[in-house]
């Protein structure tokens, strides 16, 4: 790991200028073996879906280092499962670039873009046309690949937390516009959707080809564990995405929000921030052990409590392998951000191509 200095003698950063800070979330460093595969899968992906059209912004993209991401998120995924998860987690990323617009024109496109991506979860590939953004004829193959071979229940409760994440992806936009500055607790509670952790968390059942028996939803224990698995997520992007949001002047992070609520330091808010991940990963542990122990779980069969533990431990990967992903990606260091007013992005990807 890079040297770090500090800022004001209290905030480490590395020469990158982006911030050095550890978080304790004591699960295993793994990474798919199957990343270099992946990756090449996932640019030709990229282009062929006019999501990076030109040399600048695949090698923005490339600087962020998504595939990376992917492998330590999904360390156990085949090669074609992987791609997925890659595909998803850039497809998202360069999405959540076109929100940062504060215009009203951009708030419309956000919402008619967010209404269309709804709707073609309902509808066949042939409702998307040539004439639909980018953004939007990507997403039709990735809902037709993430859904495939999966239950009814699933399919269901995965369009459900991408419509939540749509949804929220409107109200960030909105609120950019007008302004809007959301106490610490609204804004976890926004965070936790439009940061994609549920959608990360179904995930792991679809590439890890480990999908939940029903019953192992009835403990109460799970959707807990999932909400846990959000707030750490949270935490841990909103402080290495901390001088990106401030210098773009985004008010969705959970720092500032601790900041101007408690009147802490920079470097207060960012230590309130490790101890609420150092907490929440000791609650995951216990949710953990009364989850296993539950009759839901613990009255499966052999092979589906194995697809339990499998997906347990799948949120403890998503939660690490975040957290990894941060240690080598450009994506939030000096020289990639962009000021306020200038696109995140280099491509407009809610339009269509002509």
């Amino acid at each position: 790991m890079p040297t770090a200095n500090t800022v004001d003698g209290v905030v480490p950063v590395y020469a990158d200028g982006s911030l050095a800070v550890e978080f304790h979330i004591p699960f295993p460093k793994r990474s798919n073996p199957a990343i270099d595969e992946a990756r090449r899968l996932n640019l030709s992906w990229l282009v062929s879906r006019g999501l990076a059209s030109g040399r600048p912004a695949l090698d923005r993209y490339l600087a962020w280092n998504m595939a990376e991401l992917g492998a330590y998120v999904y360390p156990e995924a085949a090669v074609p499962d992987l791609e997925l998860a890659i595909d998803a987690l850039g497809w998202y990323t360069l999405f959540d670039d076109q929100l940062e617009d504060a215009s009203q024109s951009r708030i419309d496109s956000v919402v008619t873009t967010c209404d269309a991506l709804t709707s073609s979860m309902d509808n066949p590939l042939d409702s998307v046309g040539d004439g639909d953004p980018p953004i939007v004829r990507a997403w039709s193959d990735l809902w037709q690949r993430q859904v495939a071979g999966m239950s009814p229940g699933w399919r269901e409760r995965a369009a459900r937390d991408w419509t939540d994440c749509f949804r929220s992806f409107a109200i960030e936009t909105a609120n950019r516009h007008r302004g809007v500055l959301l106490s610490a607790a609204a804004c976890l509670a926004l965070r936790r959707v439009s940061i994609g952790a549920y959608v990360w968390l179904d995930l792991v059942e679809r590439v890890g080809r480990c999908e939940l028996p029903r019953e192992a939803w009835r403990s109460p224990s799970l959707p807990r564990m999932r909400d846990v698995v959000a707030d750490v997520s949270v935490y841990v992007n909103d402080v290495f995405s901390l001088m990106r949001e401030e210098v773009r002047n985004d008010p969705h992070n959970l720092v500032l929000a601790l900041q101007r609520e408690n009147g802490a330091s920079r470097a207060e808010a960012i230590e309130e921030a490790r101890r609420r991940v150092a907490e929440s990963v000791r609650h995951f542990s216990l949710l953990e052990e009364s989850y296993v122990a539950s009759p839901a779980v613990s009255g499966q069969s052999p092979a589906e409590l194995a697809l339990c533990r499998r997906v347990v431990t799948g949120m403890e990967a998503v939660m690490r392998g975040h957290h990894d992903w941060y240690d080598g990606t450009q994506r939030y260091s000096a020289a990639e951000i962009i000021p306020a007013g200038e696109p995140a992005f280099h491509e407009d990807l809610l339009q269509p191509r002509h």
